[in-house]
């Protein structure tokens, strides 16, 4: 048994606000200006952009800082950069890749706050 009310009815669908600002980035974790493909799930935070993997992370190496984290590693492995980040109890790995096929610039930011 079925009971449809309201039939050819319109409805409204409100979103919550923790809904649409939870694909945005922490206001503290900067993002290069031309970032494309942006997303933001479950802390992870990924995007690719046209700049070289060096120019990324000299951004991350200057700009982290200037949002209060204080860098605790920075390790390179050719064009792999691998950052570490804490502030308030909270982590933040930077990890920037070069994508051999598109040459363009992946960067991973893994963002973990204290339980």
């Amino acid at each position: 048994v079925m009971d449809v009310t309201d039939v050819n009815k319109s409805i409204t669908i409100e979103v919550p606000s923790e809904a649409v600002n939870s694909g945005q980035p922490p206001e503290d974790v900067p993002i290069a200006d031309d970032a494309t493909g942006l997303t933001n799930m479950f802390g992870i935070i990924s995007y690719t952009t046209a700049k070289t993997a060096q120019e990324i992370h000299d951004f991350y190496k200057a700009e982290m800082p200037n949002n209060g984290w204080t860098e605790d590693s920075d390790d390179a492995f050719g064009d792999v950069f691998m950052m570490q980040y804490t502030k308030d109890g909270s982590t933040a790995s930077v990890t920037i890749t070069t994508d051999s096929q598109t040459g363009k610039t992946s960067v991973m930011i893994t963002v973990q706050k204290p339980e």
